[in-house]
């Protein structure tokens, strides 16, 4: 894709898309910090802080794959600087599709693993995506998905994590990477966690 085509896409996009996306941005930013485990997954975590956000942030292809925009992109760092964290969040003010959906969040996923395949020290985040919290899909993605969910009333957000065989609430994000063998179909291996059933909690 062109820069130009890239821009003259525009028009596909839904109304309120680009305000959604600084919202969450700014939203994201306010929190600072995130417990990412560290690369090796034999060691417990530590709090790593933001170093960088971004929106549209390209992130490129190899191996003759095409790059896509990361609606936004953000980068943590550990407190010792052994290790960072980068994730991606997928803006959707209005789900067409949630097959489309998945679709879109496995590539993703697949791309970002491969892009930092050779970075030892670079922890993969699983995509989030961010929905609108009254989207009338919502309920029929919860049945599709079993990785985070993030909703957006305009104000604050809900976080939703998968499990066992049901999605809940909890009151802050948390990490999950992507596993080597598991990006390219998009699953992650659940970490318990306490959680209010089906109750959205401000973050």
């Amino acid at each position: 894709m062109t820069p130009s085509e890239a821009h003259e896409s525009a028009w596909k996009r839904e109304p309120g898309h680009d305000e959604m996306v600084v919202d969450v941005k700014e939203y994201l930013e306010s929190l600072g910090e995130k417990w990412v485990q560290r690369p090796d997954s034999k060691s417990r975590g530590s709090l790593c802080s933001l170093i960088w956000s971004d929106c549209e942030a390209y992130i490129e292809g190899d191996g003759g794959n095409i790059g896509f925009f990361a609606d936004i992109f953000l980068q943590w760092r550990a407190e010792d600087s052994s290790y960072e964290a980068v994730q991606c969040f997928e803006i959707k003010p209005k789900i067409h599709s949630c097959g489309a959906l998945l679709r879109q969040l496995k590539v993703q996923n697949s791309r970002m693993r491969h892009r930092y395949t050779n970075s030892q020290n670079t922890v993969v985040l699983i995509t989030v995506p961010v929905i609108r919290h009254d989207d009338p899909l919502f309920p029929t993605l919860r049945r599709m998905m079993k990785s985070p969910i993030m909703t957006w009333d305009g104000e604050k957000a809900a976080w939703w994590r998968y499990r066992g065989d049901r999605y809940y609430t909890i009151s802050r994000p948390q990490s999950i990477s992507i596993p080597p063998t598991q990006a390219d179909e998009g699953g992650a291996k659940q970490r318990e966690v306490s959680a209010e059933e089906n109750q959205p909690v401000a973050l």
